[in-house]
């Protein structure tokens, strides 16, 4: 039972973090590139695409489990410090343009 609970968790965070990035992409398009050259907004759904279909590009394989599990939460942690850190820094340097 633990492992499917372990399974459900990581599933929440994954979509929590891939809501959180989309969010973050679709704000600094808003507030950097909508504003300066008039182009459409970003929605979230349309982000997360992006972002999924980048992934096939850079995606790298591994078989290694131990070497899994521990990139799975590292870049799951990383990727949602750097979404915040994003938005707070956007949102300081957005105030001067």
């Amino acid at each position: 039972m633990e492992g499917c609970s372990e399974g459900l968790l990581k599933f929440a965070v994954s979509v929590f973090s891939a809501l959180l990035f989309g969010f973050t992409a679709s704000i600094m398009w808003s507030w950097f590139i909508v504003s300066r050259f008039h182009i459409a907004p970003l929605t979230i759904p349309t982000a997360i695409g992006i972002s999924l279909t980048l992934s096939l590009f850079t995606s790298r394989y591994t078989d290694d489990a131990e070497r899994i599990e521990h990139y799975w939460l590292k870049s799951t942690g990383f990727n949602i410090a750097l979404c915040i850190i994003t938005l707070v820094c956007g949102y300081i340097v957005h105030l001067f343009v």
